[in-house]
């Protein structure tokens, strides 16, 4: 555990379903180094990946993935599909003690791409 949040194991969704929400600059590497985040390894329909599970004070449960062959730099965010993409973002952000223009890209309510912060 490290500030307000703390690791958790891997669980479904709420919803059934989850989606990226935002794109991260710093790699699992540099998260796990700072933070102490420790990332498993897994793959799907995509490829393999690195990832880590971190349930933040509300109570959402956001997950933090780094795909082997990502065309991009950094981290991929994912929550629930009925989450708020920007709040969820927000929340890890905070966390983290992280700056918003960490965050690459970000997902809006809609499920429309947002541009980054």
């Amino acid at each position: 555990m490290h500030g307000r949040y703390q690791q958790v194991q891997p669980r479904p969704w709420p919803s059934g379903y989850g989606e990226t929400i935002a794109l991260l600059e710093p790699s699992p590497e540099w998260l796990s180094a700072r933070y102490g985040l420790s990332f498993f390894d897994g793959s799907d329909n995509l490829d393999d990946y690195h990832a880590a599970a971190v349930q933040l004070p509300s109570g959402r449960i956001v997950g933090i993935l780094r795909h082997v062959g990502a065309p991009f730099e950094g981290v991929e965010v994912q929550a629930d599909a009925h989450d708020d993409p920007a709040a969820a973002v927000d929340e890890l952000l905070d966390c983290l003690g992280l700056p918003a223009s960490t965050c690459t890209w970000l997902r809006n309510e809609s499920g429309v791409p947002a541009a980054a912060r």
